[in-house]
């Protein structure tokens, strides 16, 4: 089983592994650290569907336990050392590694406004959530494996590119208040506003203004003689808005499993991630009209 072959999920797993690949081959090193920027996902509306998701996941688990279930590596079959609270003499902690991340990928604010130096300013996704408990359980999966990350690996999160920091504070604040209110007794009361299930952007709407654009930033491990650390980045450009992306992310994930062999089927099944379905899986994403392109920074 594959869950995450969408919108949400799938580009910051795949990039990751993209990024890791990238710097094995260029420079002979593994990924230290990457984060996700979502540039543009058109139309913006949500369905009835995905707000229905929300709202039911929320009264399910409650805001507690969305935390829990989302917190780095918690989905991981293994954890970095820099967790374990079993420091060995030169191994980095974890406040070492969330610095040195944030040397190179900007600082995020308590309230969740991001400062980038390559996408200016961000707020925390809201699927930032799905994106870390699935890119930390594959850096788990690969670990053992040729593919595998760097051992102090940590994803900096998925951000939301916006215009400047008041738009970033009134959208983050808005967030807030409705994620609040779901949580709430007023759950329910709010939901009867919400789009119905199979409502939302038309099929027009969507194939006219349908636009993706995510771009991931990775970072490798330091190299023996040389200064600074390799960066790369892994862009994402498809003309298609993100629920006709995942149909396509679940369709060709289906054909990966059927016709070739990759890490997936190596493993022998168990609930794995779509990063191990590989270089075949974005070989046949990118044949459906989009770009999927990494370079050096």
């Amino acid at each position: 089983m594959i869950p995450g072959c969408g919108t949400v999920g799938m580009p910051a797993d795949v990039s990751a592994f993209l990024l890791s690949q990238h710097f094995n081959k260029a420079f002979g090193s593994k990924l230290f650290a990457s984060e996700t920027c979502v540039e543009k996902s058109l139309p913006e509306s949500p369905s009835g569907g995905t707000v229905a998701s929300v709202y039911h996941k929320i009264s399910r688990n409650g805001l507690e336990g969305l935390e829990k279930d989302s917190k780095a590596f918690a989905l991981s079959p293994v954890k970095p050392a820099y967790l374990t609270g079993e420091p060995q003499p030169g191994m980095p902690t974890e406040t070492d590694v969330i610095r040195e991340t944030e040397s190179f990928l900007g600082r995020t604010s308590a309230f969740g406004i991001h400062h980038s130096p390559y996408f200016g300013t961000a707020i925390i996704s809201p699927v930032d959530d799905v994106d870390r408990a699935g890119v930390t359980r594959a850096w788990g999966l690969l670990s053992k494996t040729e593919f595998a990350y760097s051992p102090n690996f940590h994803y900096g999160g998925t951000t939301q590119k916006c215009a400047n920091v008041v738009q970033g504070w009134i959208t983050r604040a808005v967030f807030k208040l409705i994620l609040f209110g779901l949580a709430s007794w007023l759950g329910g009361f709010l939901m009867r506003f919400a789009p119905q299930q199979g409502g939302g952007a038309s099929e027009a709407e969507n194939e006219s203004e349908g636009l993706l654009e995510i771009t991931a930033i990775g970072v490798g491990e330091k190299i023996d003689g040389v200064e600074s650390r390799p960066m790369a980045s892994c862009e994402w450009r498809f003309r298609r808005d993100p629920y006709t992306f995942t149909a396509i992310g679940l369709s060709q994930a289906a054909m990966v499993l059927l016709e070739d062999q990759t890490e997936a089927h190596r493993l022998g099944g168990g609930i794995l991630c779509p990063s191990l379905l590989g270089e075949k899986y974005v070989a046949r994403l990118q044949a459906t009209g989009g770009k999927i392109e990494v370079k050096s920074l």
